[in-house]
């Protein structure tokens, strides 16, 4: 049987110089740069496109970003797509993930 230590047991310390912190445990997260990361994110948040199951709404992931769009014919239009924009922004806390606003 395969062991999980790629994810478990990890711990981490700043080095700064000749100065070292302690040691601390990491709890979670998966190492930067490493392959399985980025799927496992994509697993993580697959289902954010559930959010617009029976909309007109479109929505693109690619990575960590995501794109929403409609065609706007009407003023209900515009309503519709500021609802999702908001049921996007609303979304991310339940998960424990932050929206970079900046970027938004």
């Amino acid at each position: 049987m395969y062991e999980l230590i790629f994810l478990s047991d990890r711990s981490k310390r700043v080095v700064s110089s000749n100065a070292a912190s302690t040691f601390l445990p990491v709890t979670s997260g998966v190492p930067q740069g490493s392959v399985l990361g980025p799927v496992l994110f994509l697993i993580y948040i697959n289902d954010i496109v559930d959010l617009f199951d029976g909309s007109d709404v479109c929505v693109k992931l690619y990575a960590d970003d995501i794109k929403i769009y409609l065609e706007i014919t009407n003023d209900t239009d515009c309503v519709t797509l500021q609802i999702f924009i908001d049921k996007i922004t609303v979304w991310p806390h339940s998960w424990q993930l932050k929206l970079a606003n900046n970027k938004c």
